[in-house]
C-alpha cells in the first residue's frame, strides 16, 4: 500500500502517481513475467478516533491517486483492484466496521481485502 502516508506527509497526488509509476516499470524491466496487480488506495474516516488526522483529511487526494493509479493499469495492462468501493460507506469513508482508529484496518477489514484480492487469484 502506497499513499497514505505520503499525502498526509505533504507529498503531492502527482508525486504518489509517479513514484508508483516507477515501482511498476521497474519490476516489469526486471521481471517481465511477473503478473502485476494495481490495488485503489484504501479509504479513511476522519470520524473514527482522534489520531491521524494529516492522514484522515486526505479524501479527495486518495480519489485522485486511484483515478490516476486506474488509468495506468489501462496504460500499462496491469489488473486494477478497487478496494476502496467495498471499504467505502456512503459519504465514502473507511466504513466503521473495518477499522478502529479511521485509518488502520481491524481484523473484520483485512478479512474484507482478503475477499476482495482473492477473486483475483489462481489459489482460490
Amino acid at each position: 500500500m502506497i499513499g497514505t502516508n505520503d499525502l498526509a506527509r505533504g507529498r503531492s497526488v502527482q508525486y504518489v502517481s509517479d513514484h508508483c509509476r516507477k515501482i511498476i516499470e521497474n519490476i516489469l524491466r526486471k521481471s517481465p513475467n511477473t503478473e502485476l496487480y494495481i490495488q485503489s488506495v484504501l479509504p479513511t474516516n476522519p470520524n473514527i478516533g482522534g489520531k491521524f488526522p494529516g492522514h484522515k483529511s486526505k479524501k479527495n487526494e486518495i480519489l485522485a491517486v486511484n483515478k490516476k493509479l486506474k488509468a495506468m493499469s489501462i496504460e500499462l495492462k496491469i489488473k486494477y483492484i478497487d478496494l476502496h468501493g467495498p471499504f467505502s460507506n456512503s459519504k465514502g469513508f473507511l466504513k466503521s466496521k473495518y477499522t478502529h482508529d479511521g485509518l488502520h484496518l481491524s481484523e473484520a477489514g483485512y478479512g474484507k481485502w482478503k475477499s476482495v484480492i482473492q477473486k483475483y487469484s489462481n489459489n482460490k
